[in-house]
């Protein structure tokens, strides 16, 4: 069996701000962002399963786990009034998110994401059809890592981390009818 390990900190800084902005060019064309901005830190804290591994248990100036420094959106949407009550609507997002710890000790990180999606669709009255793509860059950095151990052969002795990774670049279409 295994397990993961949650305790409460000793003192932690976290200091930061967001962002986020929108532009209606035109009627038919919006570009929207957003910027997160987040220092963390370990005052002080010391955790006893990092003895075995550094000989001391404070992990003092440590990033808190999960909990990254950057991130930011960009996206753009066009909607084209096309004849006979049709309308083609195109969008593009990005996402970014800079690269997080798994625990305390900063040992392990899943790596900067960079997302792209993309979709147009057309649309009449209650009918809408779509293809869409999402991950177009095929990033494949973790989306989490999380550190386990197994009781069985002793908490500070075998460790391991438990690694999710999102989808690689995805198609498809969307039917929609609005009733």
């Amino acid at each position: 069996a295994n397990l993961s390990l949650q305790q409460n900190a000793g003192r932690t800084r976290i200091r930061g701000g967001e962002l986020g902005l929108s532009w209606q060019a035109l009627d038919s064309l919006a570009f929207n962002g957003t910027l997160g901005l987040a220092d963390s830190e370990f005052l002080e804290f010391c955790d006893p399963t990092q003895v075995p591994l550094t000989g001391n248990c404070s992990v003092a100036g440590n990033q808190a786990p999960n909990v990254p420094e950057i991130t930011g959106s960009l996206s753009a949407s066009h909607r084209a009034e096309l004849a006979a009550n049709w309308s083609l609507t195109s969008t593009i997002d990005y996402s970014y998110m800079d690269t997080r710890y798994d625990q305390v000790g900063n040992y392990a990180e899943t790596g900067d994401q960079h997302r792209l999606n993309a979709q147009i669709s057309l649309s009449t009255g209650p009918l809408s059809v779509a293809i869409w793509g999402k991950n177009l860059t095929n990033d494949r950095s973790a989306s989490t890592v999380v550190r386990f151990f197994d009781p069985d052969t002793g908490f500070a002795f075998r460790r391991a981390f438990s690694v999710s990774y999102p989808n690689g670049l995805t198609w498809g279409g969307t039917v929609t009818y609005r009733f």
